[in-house]
């Protein structure tokens, strides 16, 4: 399932870490800054946060106070990650700031993917409220198992591709994703010449959608697309 992790790395000592989540099936996206994290972070509201201890700007530390005393971010789980082997008393500061886990030495990089694979499974049920692979985004039910979607017991035939994006629209709190980032997901890196092929992805999500709900995405001017709240035709 295309999870959004957010990662803060600016060591390409790391690249091993987000290749391995990428592998693993996550969207994932890494700055190297504290400041960018925020900023990112606010717009795309990501499912988890990863973090360098070591950061060219300000400390990983400082980076999750700052993320636990966001409004919006606040509840976003936060893995600290650091190289060097911490003592005790360190681990027990970062906990008392809101981490919610704490990754230090060079571990193998399925252990990281099997930490986030635990929390993911921990938010599905705590924030999004669905068990079993079914979550439920207004008048769509969409079983991640299977790779359906359903309207009152109609299935809606998306291609895989669509799947995908529809997907990540629901899993967004506000239903919006930023243009750029749909890119990046779709095709691994935020090229331009691919905006033609995700408008065509886009009008054929719609127009399948218009069976049951019509206008369900609207495109925001200047940013990218968002699912609507909508009722059945």
């Amino acid at each position: 399932m295309p999870y959004g992790i957010l990662t803060v790395f600016n060591d390409e000592a790391f690249n091993i870490y987000v290749s391995a989540l990428k592998d693993a099936g996550y969207f994932v996206k890494n700055v190297e800054t504290g400041s960018q994290a925020l900023q990112i972070a606010r717009i795309e509201e990501p499912d988890l946060i990863i973090i360098s201890k070591k950061l060219p700007d300000i400390s990983g530390m400082n980076l999750l106070k700052l993320i636990k005393e966001d409004e919006r971010l606040k509840g976003v789980p936060v893995l600290l990650f650091s190289f060097n082997r911490e003592r005790p008393d360190n681990m027990v500061k970062t906990f008392d700031l809101g981490a919610s886990d704490y990754l230090s030495g060079h571990i193998p990089p399925a252990l990281l993917v099997a930490r986030v694979k635990s929390w993911m499974r921990k938010i599905d049920h705590e924030v999004y409220g669905f068990d079993d692979g079914v979550l439920q985004r207004g008048i769509f039910k969409i079983n991640t198992y299977q790779k359906t979607i359903t309207v009152q017991d109609m299935m809606i035939c998306f291609s895989p591709t669509e799947y995908k994006i529809f997907y990540l629209f629901a899993r967004q709190t506000d239903g919006l994703l930023l243009q750029s980032s749909l890119i990046e997901y779709l095709y691994g890196c935020n090229d331009n010449s691919k905006i033609q092929a995700l408008k065509m992805h886009i009008y054929r999500i719609r127009k399948k959608l218009n069976v049951v709900a019509r206008n369900s995405i609207v495109t925001i001017r200047g940013m990218g697309y968002q699912l609507s709240n909508v009722d059945i035709n």
